[in-house]
């Protein structure tokens, strides 16, 4: 994975091939925890999220996405906050999408050689991945 496209470190919003994209203040808070777990440079994974952020939305033909965070999901029924390791979570627009982005592990491949294994579409007020925009390997809803 190329992180050459990317905006300052420093930076938490902005726009990367026409997709405007901000991180939630969540995913702020976490990235520090989440570059430790991950045993990455800050810098880094933060380059590489962004990366696949706006590959996701540029693939289903989004314009703007918000960065939520990684390694949880919350079931949008119950407001549930449940584990869901190796991928980050973001919300697309126009249209209120849900995307999780699912990578291999960080842990065992340097982020800079991460790949995507698979993208988890919800339309808004779905509660069931799309099967024309997903793929990959996914985890079981």
């Amino acid at each position: 994975m190329s992180l050459q496209n990317t905006i300052p470190a420093e930076s938490y919003s902005g726009t990367l091939d026409g997709i405007s994209f901000f991180w939630s203040p969540n995913a702020i808070f976490n990235l520090p925890g989440s570059a430790a777990t991950y045993q990455a440079e800050l810098n880094v994974l933060k380059s590489a999220t962004e990366q696949v952020a706006v590959a996701c939305a540029r693939r289903i033909g989004k314009t703007s996405v918000r960065i939520l965070g990684y390694d949880s999901t919350t079931v949008t029924g119950s407001g549930e906050t449940k584990p869901d390791p190796c991928h980050c979570s973001l919300f697309l627009n126009p249209g209120g999408t849900k995307a999780h982005i699912y990578v291999t592990s960080p842990r065992r491949v340097r982020i800079e050689n991460m790949r995507v294994l698979g993208e988890s579409i919800i339309p808004k007020g779905s509660r069931i991945r799309d099967p024309n925009l997903s793929f990959g390997d996914l985890p079981p809803m």
